[in-house]
């Protein structure tokens, strides 16, 4: 499970159709680098979720690129020369027991329901690993048109899959698929009622985009 915050807290990564760009592509593109596999991933406006399989052992250049090239990207998109990145290493914890993988799987793609932000996953604007990828085949994602050359090295696409992790043998994508939209309900009804016995309500999409970085 890989996690890691922008500096003081800021909404950096607010969700846009850019944004989601950017962060897809460098992640696309570290992932085809190191033979990273990306099992689950949620980009929030500031902080990002991943859990991956690292079956080569290049987890630290995985990070080091996704975290650069993000990096690069967005300060060229905000006229902005600082750190986007917090200070503070990216935390990366191990997981090992499948009920642990799912577990934190649910806890990345639910992560904006948890927070108040949506009443479910699929409303949220930002990056995330939606079930239907796991049947979905790779999505191609361009490469965008900030920070990268066009007539530099780095491909004009690369292929962003999302992978069974392989702690699940003998399951298909559709049996995983199934699972993950079953244990997802089961947090979004969770969180619903627990908000309803706090009498809060759900941020919503209007006010999220609404908000200043």
């Amino acid at each position: 499970l890989l996690t890691r915050r922008i500096t003081q807290r800021q909404l950096l990564l607010k969700p846009d159709p850019k944004t989601n760009q950017i962060f897809a592509f460098c992640l696309a593109l570290a992932a085809r680098i190191t033979g990273v596999l990306v099992h689950a991933h949620n980009v929030m406006s500031n902080h990002w979720h991943a859990v991956v399989t690292d079956p080569h052992g290049r987890l630290p250049e995985f990070a080091e690129r996704v975290h650069k090239l993000v990096a690069k990207c967005m300060n060229a998109k905000l006229g902005r020369w600082e750190n986007l990145w917090s200070s503070e290493h990216y935390s990366a914890v191990l997981l090992t027991d499948p009920a642990d993988i799912l577990s934190k799987i649910i806890y990345v793609d639910g992560n904006p329901v948890s927070a108040g932000l949506v009443a479910s996953a699929s409303q949220w604007p930002g990056l995330w690993s939606r079930p239907s990828d796991y049947t979905a085949g790779p999505r191609m994602i361009d490469r965008p048109d900030i920070f990268f050359r066009e007539d530099g090295s780095v491909p004009g696409q690369v292929p962003l899959q999302l992978t069974v992790p392989p702690t699940f043998k003998g399951m298909t994508p559709r049996e995983f698929r199934q699972l993950v939209e079953r244990e997802l309900r089961a947090k979004e009804n969770e969180v619903k009622g627990r908000m309803a016995r706090e009498k809060r309500r759900v941020v919503g999409v209007r006010r999220i985009l609404a908000q200043s970085v």
